[in-house]
């Protein structure tokens, strides 16, 4: 008879003992001998009929591996079965006893589990509020931009130096511990003279004072993420070497029903105006959402130090590295064959994001579970009315997929979730703006 016992290594593994009778193990032997007698064929015996002295000269080796194989599966999946509370997210580790003919066998079985987590209070978890009202001042700001963007650029004429705010035409060339690498040198880019990022956004103003003619030196960072190709030279530091080559200026269009038009924001100023209002509105409630989730997480995680399964984690990672690389591929930057997570230089930064959105994740669960939180009909309905409005889809032909069994368990986990943070939310501690500042100069300090 199998015996089964569970040992607890840690709040996230599992060691599964199992022990097999002698005649569970003789038995196993003894059907792998019947199934290696009927599949071979051995000189002077018709398949099936070889004595059983033969097959173990011939294939004892491999019989007592088919039948341990066996039975260790067997008995592996009989002991989950019995195990009702145990839910291993890896495959086991098993590691065999001394095997013996005749004898018993012992073996164990080593699995990740979600860890149980029993919650502290999730009452008053600090959380400032960003405000979403729009001003007319950043309205001012956005149509200053569409203005900028619709500007004719003509020469500037009888100034040679270069001054804040000027486009410049410039020729550079960048180098990485001495050495050219691609992408890093070009001629007749254009830039424009304020504070920014030199390769993403084409900003920079340290040509600022700077003559036409004039070379001036630039010590480049690349990001570790967001950055522009090669992906080869994230984290190192470049020395770009740039010429100025020419001024530029901006003539800006004047603010009128001409530019709503062009812009395609309305046919009047003031449908411009109310449109960027609305656009503006969303992506603030958005922002603010999304800030509103970081403190609520971050407040569960501090009260609620956990381990991560690192299974979970691993599948976490490859999952944002190939968002990532989708992206690159949608800004159209190039994504070689041999690109994988194990060799990316963002390996470490993307795991570090992985094992908090695991742990996050496994939070509130823990709070739908001890909150005893349900997802109604009507919350599916609700959500799935909102993707149709937000996606321009037919509410029917997404809620056939949506409700489909391969999609429902998926959308019931992010509203359980989603109804856990919006839990959290309601029993927060709202704190001012001036007790939010001093709250983040102490901990700086």
């Amino acid at each position: 008879m199998t015996k089964f016992s569970v040992e607890e290594v840690s709040s996230i593994e599992r060691k599964l003992h199992v022990e097999l009778s002698a005649d569970e193990v003789t038995g196993a032997i003894e059907q792998a001998y019947r199934h290696i007698n009927a599949n071979v064929c051995i000189p002077g015996f018709r398949k099936g009929k070889a004595p059983r002295r033969r097959l173990e000269a011939l294939y004892k080796g491999r019989a007592i591996a088919d039948a341990i194989e066996s039975i260790v599966q067997s008995s592996y999946e009989e002991a989950l079965d019995k195990t009702p509370t145990l839910f291993p997210l890896t495959e086991p580790k098993v590691q065999l006893g001394d095997f013996k003919e005749g004898e018993s066998l012992s073996y164990t079985a080593t699995v990740e589990v979600k860890p149980a987590i029993a919650l502290a209070s999730i009452d008053g978890l600090s959380l400032h509020k960003h405000s979403t009202e729009i001003t007319e001042a950043q309205i001012d700001e956005v149509i200053e931009r569409i203005r900028r963007s619709f500007a004719k650029e003509t020469p500037v004429e009888g100034r040679e130096m270069a001054e804040a705010g000027d486009l410049a035409m410039v020729d550079f060339i960048g180098t990485i511990d001495g050495e050219a690498f691609e992408g890093g040198s070009e001629t007749d880019a254009k830039v424009e003279l304020v504070p920014g990022d030199f390769l993403v956004e084409g900003h920079t103003d340290m040509l600022v004072g700077a003559k036409i003619g004039e070379t001036r030196e630039l010590h480049y960072v690349f990001d570790q993420e967001n950055l522009p190709p090669p992906s080869e030279c994230a984290g190192k530091a470049a020395d770009f070497q740039i010429t100025l080559k020419s001024l530029l200026k901006r003539d800006l269009p004047d603010l009128n029903d001409e530019l709503a038009k062009a812009a395609d924001l309305g046919t009047t100023v003031d449908e411009m105006r109310q449109k960027l209002r609305d656009d503006m509105a969303a992506r603030a409630v958005n922002s603010a959402e999304r800030h509103t989730r970081s403190q609520l997480l971050a407040g569960l995680r501090e009260r609620n130090p956990i381990q991560v399964p690192p299974s979970m984690v691993t599948r976490v990672a490859h999952r944002i590295f190939e968002e990532i690389k989708e992206r690159m591929t949608g800004q159209g930057l190039p994504v070689h064959d041999g690109m994988r997570f194990d060799n990316s230089p963002l390996k470490d930064d993307i795991r570090a994001r992985a094992e908090q959105d695991v742990r996050d994740h496994l939070l509130l669960d823990a709070v739908a579970d001890q909150e005893k939180i349900e997802v109604t009909d009507a919350d599916l309905d609700a959500k799935i009315q909102s993707m149709a409005d937000a996606s321009h889809l037919p509410v029917e032909l997404l809620r056939g997929y949506m409700l489909s069994p391969d999609s429902k368990p998926g959308l019931v986990a992010q509203l359980k979730q989603d109804k856990a943070l919006a839990l959290l939310e309601a029993k927060a501690n709202l704190v001012s703006e001036d007790a939010c500042s001093a709250c983040s100069h102490e901990h700086h300090d």
